[in-house]
């Protein structure tokens, strides 16, 4: 898939956290040994993309190991590598992280966003504007800090 964004002149590749069917979720007696696993994934696929000269652009969720804004700019340190962009979901981080901590941990990490709702206790999205997400306050959020990355409703 990078070669193929490569060739194309597509900036990002986007992914999910991945998980096993029927283990969705953080598990304390697994959740390190994950994020290890993706912290390790996510440094060898940055080092390809960075051949390619594309970005990883990783999808948090509060289902996964990645279950807030704070805890991706922390894999985001931790891979070390530009090449690591964040596909922003906002009702994917709501149930961990208000409307300002998203920006306040990824604006600058930001591919691009994708725009759905959520409620609060949910496990599945909802149209913009059914769930808990504040809209009015997120939209000037983006407005004010990433302008002129793509919002993919």
């Amino acid at each position: 898939h990078m070669r193929i964004a490569s060739q194309n002149k597509v900036p990002y590749v986007a992914t999910e956290c991945g998980f096993i069917p029927g283990q969705r979720g953080v598990f304390a007696d697994t959740y390190e040994t994950a994020f290890q696993r993706l912290l390790t994934s996510l440094k060898w696929l940055t080092q390809k993309a960075e051949e390619y000269g594309v970005a990883v652009a990783l999808e948090p969720c509060v289902l996964d190991v990645v279950p807030s804004a704070k805890r991706m700019r922390d894999l985001i340190e931790q891979v070390e590598s530009d090449c690591l962009k964040v596909l922003l979901d906002p009702a994917n981080l709501i149930a961990n992280s208000s409307e300002e901590d998203m920006f306040r941990y990824l604006t600058p990490h930001i591919a691009y966003f994708h725009g759905k709702d959520r409620k609060v206790n949910d496990a599945y999205g909802r149209a913009v504007g059914d769930g808990d997400i504040d809209w009015p306050l997120f939209m000037s959020l983006y407005h004010r800090y990433t302008p002129d990355l793509p919002f993919i409703l």
